[in-house]
């Protein structure tokens, strides 16, 4: 899932908005925009060796550990439970995503399709619950750069300035700002992601096509999904 969708989720579960959870569970999605610094499975993997970290060397960040947590508890809803909400819908619009692109149908097309899934589910919860991006606003504008690019840099063992690159790219796709409307979502989210995952730069009118297509699949059924992940993930905890 993208940025809306998973503060929408982590602050529902968790029944809390602070700063760092919201911060936690977006920043696992750091590893997809990284440039070949991150371990992916450090940052969007093992949640029991982060927790431990945290635990032992940054207890004040532990609420960007229970974000991090959350971002991968609605990452398995959509990616593997009952197959996968987003991987389960995306095989509807594969065949015009590799029309989109120009690409070979297969498993790379089938994850850029799952792609338009979760972000038409973000746009609509950004509809249904403004105050969720609201929350998002708040948060962004307030964060900790230093505090947040030294633990980056301590726990990845990246340099601080290696850190503040990583993340300055990320910031660049999940802005708030990117998610305001279709077209700045489909401008500066998902074409860049396009871009950055096959070398292409599809126009818009072809991929606004694609991602009116996801949402028209996920309309009927996005919100049953997240109230269940919701409701399993709470009864776990």
């Amino acid at each position: 899932m993208f940025s809306i969708a998973h503060i929408y989720f982590a602050t529902k579960v968790s029944k809390r908005k602070s700063d760092l959870l919201v911060l936690g569970s977006i920043l696992p999605d750091m590893a997809w925009t990284s440039k070949k610094t991150i371990d992916p499975l450090k940052i969007h993997g093992s949640i029991e060796e982060l927790t431990e970290y945290l635990k032992k060397n940054k207890p004040d960040l532990l609420d960007l550990g229970e974000g991090i947590k959350l971002h991968l508890s609605l990452d398995y809803y959509a990616h593997e439970y009952k197959g996968g909400y987003a991987i389960a819908n995306a095989g509807e619009i594969n065949d015009a995503v590799t029309k989109l692109l120009g690409v070979e149908k297969g498993q790379e097309s089938l994850m850029m399709a799952h792609n338009f899934i979760e972000g038409a589910v973000d746009l609509y919860l950004k509809d249904k619950t403004p105050e969720t991006l609201e929350l998002y606003q708040e948060v962004y504008d307030n964060i900790q750069t230093g505090q947040l690019l030294q633990f980056l840099s301590d726990y990845l063992g990246i340099s601080v300035e290696d850190a503040e690159k990583e993340f300055n790219f990320f910031n660049s796709f999940i802005n708030p700002s990117n998610l305001k409307t279709e077209k700045t979502y489909i401008e500066n989210v998902f074409i860049p992601i396009i871009h950055i995952k096959f070398h292409k730069k599809p126009d818009f009118a072809n991929t606004l096509k694609v991602f009116q297509r996801a949402r028209e699949i996920t309309k009927p059924t996005y919100e049953r999904m997240l109230d269940e992940a919701i409701r399993l993930t709470i009864n776990k905890s």
